[in-house]
């Protein structure tokens, strides 16, 4: 994948200049949780930078994006990040490890945002369980969920 880091510093960047990721595969940012985390920011500071690329727009999130929420609820004008010189794909791929490693996506986000790199990125099922970290029968499985109805998934989300 060979991104290059920009002499692997940490930059304040104000909060105004950054803009979510259009490839993140979370889409539930539950309030409780970002104002618990904006309180702890509030008393400890940001202790993870975020991840960023600079583009013409400014600098577009590659991870942190619950960071860079919190960090708004709490009232700050910037944040630490990490710039990163990256593709639209690589940024992509990179979103989607982010919140695979920490295993807190929902299964469905987790199986939509899997199915959104190989569509939109052109990644192989093969590339993406190598890159993820995934074998590929275990990712062809979270892929099948997909073709569940939305009344099925509730229904499964309220089992599991």
């Amino acid at each position: 994948m060979g991104i290059m880091q920009d002499k692997r510093r940490v930059i304040e960047i104000p909060l105004d200049d950054i803009y979510p990721n259009p490839a993140q595969p979370r889409r539930s940012f539950p309030e409780k949780e970002l104002l618990e985390l904006s309180r702890s920011i509030r008393q400890n500071g940001l202790l993870q930078p975020l991840s960023v690329r600079r583009t013409r727009n400014g600098y577009e999130l590659i991870a942190g994006e619950r960071r860079w929420r919190a960090c708004r609820l709490a009232g700050l004008d910037s944040a630490a990040c990490i710039v990163n010189s990256c593709s639209d794909k690589q940024s992509a791929v990179l979103a989607m490890t982010e919140n695979l490693q920490r295993q807190d996506l929902q299964i469905f986000e987790e199986a939509e945002g899997i199915r959104r790199l190989i569509e939109e990125w052109g990644v192989t099922q093969e590339e993406a369980a190598l890159r993820l970290g995934k074998s590929q029968s275990t990712l062809a499985n979270k892929l099948r969920l997909l073709r569940l109805t939305q009344e099925e998934r509730k229904k499964s989300a309220k089992m599991g």
